[in-house]
This record gives structure tokens, sequence and C-alpha cells, in this order.
């Protein structure tokens, strides 16, 4: 089997640093090489990346330079104006890039993967049960057979909008989850 690269493309080298990782150590078993970058690392003449490469025999990354990867996992999650406007316009250009197809990107929202996925007889038994909410009297009768739901925005990702409702009796208390980096 032919040596695929996948490319993780970050914002900084160290963020998501034990998941990237974990996702590497599993990826080799799958002749998979894995390479992280950020996208001001790319030479716009040589279109070479001074990034890191996972190393299998260390399970550490280590410093590399690489052409731009055949796949890419775009983890790049700009939370200040200053690191958007440097490399917003540089992944732009990556994904029209035709050497190079982004992986996850054009997911449908949670509702339409929830569904897709609860076709499959061999993942559906490890959903949780999920409904659509139309009503908030259907959020009510739901708290009163079971105590508590979660509720989630069809868009969006990393936990953002995220609200857990608890119900006691007669008190609903409300938890609103603003995402994993805020």
């Amino acid at each position: 089997m032919n040596q695929v690269t996948l490319g993780f493309l970050v914002v900084q080298m160290k963020h998501e640093n034990t998941y990237l990782t974990e996702v590497a150590k599993r990826s080799s078993s799958y002749s998979i090489d894995c390479v992280r970058f950020e996208p001001t690392s790319i030479d716009p003449v040589t279109l070479l990346i001074n990034g890191e490469k996972f190393d299998v025999e260390t399970n550490s990354w280590k410093e590399a330079m690489f052409p731009i990867p055949k796949y890419i996992y775009d983890r790049c999650f700009f939370h200040r104006k200053e690191a958007r406007q440097k490399s917003k316009p540089i992944v732009d250009w990556l994904k029209k890039y035709r050497e190079a197809s982004f992986l996850g990107i054009g997911l449908p929202d949670k509702w339409a993967i929830y569904k897709a996925l609860n076709t499959d007889s061999t993942i559906n038994s490890y959903l949780p049960h999920t409904v659509m909410l139309k009503h908030p009297d259907e959020m009510m009768k739901h708290l009163k057979k079971h105590s508590s739901c979660i509720l989630k925005p069809r868009t969006g990702s990393r936990g953002a909008g995220i609200i857990a409702v608890f119900y006691d009796s007669k008190i609903i208390k409300i938890h609103y989850h603003h995402g994993r980096d805020k």
C-alpha cells in the first residue's frame, strides 16, 4: 500500500496537540504519514512547508520540510483578529489548490448527520436518543419523564451553543456551554 500524507492545518503548532498526536499514532498502521503546519509556514515560491512530521519511532513531532500534503484536515480556529487577517487568505488559497483535498468541509448540519448515521445498523445503537425540537412543550414533556436533556444547535462546532437542561420537581436549571475554548 502506498504511503499517504495527511496534513493538519493549525493556527498554532501546539494547538490540539494531544488530539493530533493520538490521530498520528494510529495513522501509521493505515500507511498514513502525518504532518502539521501553520498557514504562514508555506513558502509561496517553492510551495514547501516548514512544519512538523510525526515520528512513529519516538511518538513525537519533529521539525521537517515537506510539500503541501495531498489531504489536509483544517483545524484552524481563528480567535484573534490578527491571526485571521494573516492566515485566512492563505487558507482560502489552499482550499483552491488543485493538488490538495480538504477534509471535513461542507458537512451538513448535525441533524442531517444524525439521520444519516441512524440508518446504519452498526452505528445506530451507539447514538443517543435524539429528536428535533419543534416546540417548547416537547422539551417539558421530555424533562418530566427523564429529568434532563441536552439542546444543541443544528450548526456550529466545538461545543458552542450547547445547553444542558435539568428538571427537579418544579425547578429548571440551565447550563449554557460557550464552547471548549471560551
